[in-house]
Formats: structure tokens, sequence, C-alpha cells
């Protein structure tokens, strides 16, 4: 039982711990669980931009899945949906969260 615990105490701390891409810095990355058997999950985080100049998100990726996409929420009607999504522009000394049911500009 010990070591399944190791591998995954250890990604749990590198999830917590703040990662950096140049002048982006990543924050409280989590992932929520997929219900029941569904094959599609998401991730959420907030982008810190600390340079002097705007930049982008272009790409996601993860080590755990086939494919992953940049999404936004929007409501239609009574109903959230999510859109694909080219980019997500993160501006100079600003932050976007990438949360849930939304992906906000701070």
């Amino acid at each position: 039982m010990l070591p399944k615990m190791i591998p995954a105490a250890l990604l749990a701390i590198f999830l917590a711990a703040p990662a950096l891409a140049g002048d982006i810095t990543v924050s409280d990355p989590f992932a929520r669980a997929s219900a029941g058997k569904a094959e599609v999950g998401a991730a959420f985080m907030t982008l810190k931009n600390g340079s002097a100049s705007d930049d982008t998100l272009l790409s996601a990726s993860s080590p755990v899945a086939d494919n992953a996409e940049l999404h936004n929420h929007i409501m239609e009607g009574d109903v959230m949906r999510m859109r694909e999504v080219k980019s997500i522009d993160v501006p100079s000394g600003g932050m976007v969260a990438l949360q849930p049911g939304a992906c906000t500009s701070c």
C-alpha cells in the first residue's frame, strides 16, 4: 500500500507548488475528478504575468490525457456550455483565473 501512496503524495506536493514559465506564474492548480463514466476532465489554475509585456496562453497539454484544450464557459439560456478558444490573453502585470464556470480576467 505504501509504495502506491508515495507517487500520489509527490504529485499532490508538486501540484500545490507554484510553477514558473518565463514571467508567468501558475498558482492554485487543481483538477476535478470526472463524474461516472465520463472520459473528460477539467483542470483549473491562476496565471499571473509578472512582465511588462502582455502574454498569451496558446495551448495546453497533460501527461494523463490524450488531448488538452483551452475553453471558456458561456451561458446559453439556462445552460452553461464550454467553448474551445484558440488562446487566452494574460495582460502585463495582470492575472487570469481559469476557474470552474468561467475563464475570468482579473
